[in-house]
């Protein structure tokens, strides 16, 4: 199948504000909740924050509701409070975990999400370094064959040290929800392939049992504003500034699914506002609606920006690792 370039407008953060992409996004976001609670979220992790915070993001809300881009100081307070309305929810057997209630409205798709995805759930594993016995969590994969695992190019490198290759037993996938135990993780026999361009690779592993069911990519890059969920194994990140106290306070290193939204498109990549951390690269983003690849997650920084991997940018490089 020919590769499917991005196509349309470029809406990037980066690029200056989209001030209607904004909008409609704190609206979804932010329409049936309290800025105040969010902020109190945030306080009570950070400590005091200006008295003023909750009234800059209001006044924020409100110069996008007219059509004008807020100031610097009040971007950022609405920036955090919606950020605070991105869960990162726990797996438990192949079931995807309730929204709190501050992220019901936000999200209304999640009931039948969560049907959908469990089909696929299993398919995504953590990407271990292993020695003497002991395996080091080093990013996120997912199965798109019986032996084919996508990750993030720079996984690879984390992995290997620089030379792109591995014998088999100095890395594994693991499969289980919790991120550790050997009853569901898979050997990596070695690095079947890299992409020449774009952070995605794939590692050939012995899976053990039966292959998990893969994702079916989208044919399409994904939309400004779409609903989409990020699937991984986020981590410890000392960049994270704390919030990874609050946002994923039951604990570090398992399977979550964080919801978001694709807030700007460039080229070959895609930004979003899941919640994720240092263990999160090589995620699989996928679409709310019906579970479908629209993404590989690669870099990000809370309360800045995440940045991926349009999923039909790579579907023949991937089509062909995984044949």
């Amino acid at each position: 199948m020919p590769r499917v370039a991005s196509s349309g407008p470029t809406r990037s953060m980066s690029r200056g504000l989209d001030v209607e992409a904004f909008r409609a996004r704190a609206e979804r976001t932010l329409r049936d909740s309290d800025i105040a609670e969010a902020h109190d979220r945030f306080r009570n992790l950070v400590g005091p924050l200006p008295a003023e915070m909750t009234d800059l993001a209001r006044r924020a809300f409100d110069d996008l509701r007219d059509g004008q881009t807020p100031d610097p100081d009040a971007l950022h307070a609405l920036e955090v409070a919606i950020r605070m309305h991105r869960p990162a929810v726990l797996v438990n057997d192949a079931r995807v975990g309730a929204l709190p209630k501050e992220a019901v409205a936000a999200f209304p798709e999640w009931k039948g999400f969560a049907k959908a995805v469990r089909a696929h759930v299993g398919a995504v594993g953590c990407v271990q370094r292993v020695d003497g016995g002991k395996a080091e969590l080093v990013g996120t994969g997912f199965a798109i064959g019986p032996t084919a695992v996508v990750t993030n190019r720079h996984v690879v490198a984390a992995l290997t040290g620089g030379t792109g290759a591995l014998k088999k037993g100095e890395a594994q996938v693991c499969f289980a929800d919790s991120g550790t135990g050997t009853a569901h993780a898979a050997p990596v026999v070695e690095v079947q392939a890299t992409h020449p361009t774009l952070d995605v690779a794939v590692l050939r592993i012995d899976p053990d049992g039966d292959a998990p069911r893969p994702f079916v990519m989208s044919a399409a890059p994904p939309d400004v504003g779409q609903a989409v969920a990020a699937i991984g194994y986020p981590d410890d990140d000392p960049r994270s500034a704390g919030f990874d106290k609050l946002l994923f306070a039951d604990g570090l290193g398992v399977k979550r699914v964080a919801p978001g939204e694709i807030t700007g498109l460039r080229d070959d990549a895609f930004f979003h506002d899941c919640s994720t951390l240092g263990g999160s690269s090589g995620s699989p983003v996928v679409s709310l609606t019906d579970a479908s690849l629209v993404g590989v997650h690669a870099d990000g920084w809370f309360l800045a920006r995440n940045e991926g991997v349009v999923a039909c940018s790579a579907h023949e490089f991937l089509l062909n690792a995984a044949s």
